[in-house]
């Protein structure tokens, strides 16, 4: 998984090299922190709060919070197989698509984080048209199960086009918020959308 991964890369025998990827897991454990932090601050959230992790994969994200004595941490993903590795580690996580309604009532969650997944709704798409409707969708998702008040933290990878359809699609649901970029310029560059309900 040294290229620049796709949705398939996360099924099959994929999902186990990537579990033993050491290199993945240090970048995955390190957004998460981050991701944490960004959550937290200014932020009276309990360790009893509702978490979910939108991409949770076989978990390390989630992983990190438990660690921070987080006790109410949920995943989703795509991958049956990624999720075989979630579940033998005893997280509680279930197979969902964030282009499609999720498996949550209304004001479920106190905590939404997303590591490093929102990416994946650009491809297969062709029209600018479709990226927009793609981001309301998982925008109207995101501020449907968030509680009032709650905060989301998603992760991605420098993309323009994903970045402005993004903030369309943000402001349009009136979340309120803002882009955090570390490591600005770098190749390893990350950028945070803090959202507030």
């Amino acid at each position: 998984m040294g290229k620049k991964p796709y949705l398939v890369d996360f099924f099959g025998n994929n999902a186990n090299e990537y579990e033993q990827n050491k290199n993945l897991k240090k970048l995955q454990y390190t957004s998460a922190i981050r991701a944490l932090e960004l959550l937290t601050e200014n932020k009276s959230f309990k360790k009893t709060c509702r978490v979910l992790d939108i991409g949770c994969g076989t978990g390390w994200s989630m992983e990190v919070f438990i660690e921070n004595g987080f006790k109410n941490v949920i995943g989703i993903d795509l991958s049956e197989n990624m999720l075989e590795i979630a579940k033998s580690k005893n997280l509680e996580v279930y197979q969902a698509d964030i282009l499609k309604e999720l498996p949550f009532s209304n004001h479920h969650f106190d905590a939404i984080i997303s590591i490093s997944v929102i990416n994946f709704i650009i491809e297969n798409v062709k029209r600018p048209e479709q990226l927009l409707t793609n981001c309301n969708i998982v925008s109207k998702e995101l501020y449907r199960i968030l509680k009032q008040n709650g905060r989301a933290v998603i992760q991605f990878h420098k993309n323009k086009s994903l970045e402005t359809a993004l903030i369309n699609a943000f402001n349009a649901k009136h979340f309120s918020g803002y882009l955090v970029i570390d490591d600005q310029n770098l190749r390893k560059e990350r950028r945070f959308f803090v959202l507030d309900k």
